[in-house]
């Protein structure tokens, strides 16, 4: 026999407000999970252009070096 100190309507709405919840928080853990691949993106993103930058160098200083042979 049902719980007759909780009708079914009482049921659901305790139902649907532990989903809402469990929403609340899996929206809050994307969220999380959205900044720290935008922030592990930006630091590779400077890593690489650090790295270029440093083949940039390095190319120039080799040509010049280059001329003076």
């Amino acid at each position: 026999m049902p719980n007759s100190t909780m009708s079914t309507g009482g049921i659901l709405s305790e139902l649907n407000s532990e989903i809402e919840k469990l929403v609340g928080e899996l929206e809050e853990e994307l969220a999380g999970v959205h900044h720290e691949y935008n922030r592990r993106t930006d630091v590779h993103n400077r890593e690489v252009a650090r790295l270029e930058q440093e083949i940039q160098d390095k190319e120039r200083e080799l040509f010049q070096r280059s001329r003076f042979l």
